[in-house]
This record gives structure tokens, sequence and C-alpha cells, in this order.
């Protein structure tokens, strides 16, 4: 998916995995986050070289916002640390966009519509393409892009002084 392999994650069992793989601007990676708020989160994450694996049980969004303003010497809330995350994102999508991606490449690899689980406890399950379109559909919606493209619209990116 954009021109990366899949990680071991299914996403018969776990449907979040769909926007985790399709949406994420790096190509498929099962740590981009299967909403938007765990999009922006992680994008922080990123941008400020936090692992992770020392997020869990850290105290969250919360935790890191304070060691932030203790040294940068800021007074950020949680929803400014997610409004730089979703600026982030949405400049990364953009620039994607800019460079030739489309609503097309925001697909799931054919297997996962033809070929069903075989064991466990979602033996059988599959993922319909009816199923991932409405829930990429959605997710260009919560984002505030065009619900047919996936391009960031103007009112986002002046939204978020882009």
């Amino acid at each position: 998916m954009k021109g990366q392999g899949l990680a071991a994650w299914n996403v018969h069992a776990n449907k979040e995995i769909i926007l985790s793989y399709t949406m994420a601007n790096r190509g498929a990676c099962h740590m981009n986050g299967g909403n938007v708020e765990g999009q922006n989160t992680n994008t922080m994450h990123d941008a400020m070289g936090i692992c992770r694996f020392v997020t869990r049980g850290f105290g969250g969004n919360e935790q890191i916002v304070k060691f932030m303003n203790a040294i940068l010497g800021t007074e950020y809330t949680v929803a400014d640390y997610l409004k730089i995350g979703e600026r982030i994102y949405n400049l990364e999508r953009n620039f994607n966009c800019r460079e030739g991606f489309t609503a097309a490449d925001d697909v799931l690899p054919e297997r996962f519509y033809t070929e069903p689980l075989t064991v466990g406890e979602h033996a059988g399950a599959i993922v319909t393409r009816e199923e991932a379109q409405k829930t990429i559909r959605d997710y260009y919606v919560a984002r505030g892009w065009d619900a047919s493209s996936g391009v960031p619209t103007k009112t986002k990116l002046e939204e978020l002084s882009l």
C-alpha cells in the first residue's frame, strides 16, 4: 500500500486497521492510528520523537503535554497538542495529494476483500468493499476532506492556517 508492505495486523478481525493502513501518509502503517484523534496523537509522538511503547501507561496526552510545557516553557493544552498533530497530518496529506496520490491509493490490497480468515474466533470474516469504502468516506468527512477525492478542502486548510 503506497509502496509499503503490511505489518502483521489483520483487518478482518480489527476494523480500525482499515483506516490505519489505508490512511497512513507513509503507506500501510499499523502505527498510524485507527481514528482521527489517534492519528493526530501518533503524529505528535512522531514529531516529538516519543516512542509509542513508552506512552503506554505513561498518563496519555495529558502527561506528555505537562512534560512538553515544562521543557518548552509553554502553556499548551491537550487540545492544542492535538491541533498541532492535525496540522501536521493534513500538511502531509496535502503534500501527498500534490505529488499525485489520490483516493485510489486509499484502498486495501485485494486479498482482504477475497480471502476470508481461516482460523480463530473471526474465521470466515472478510472485509467487503462497501464496508471499506464507507469507512474511508466517513473518515474523509470527519477529517474535513472532500468526501470523494480525499483531498483536504480549502476550508479545512484555512481552519488549520495551512
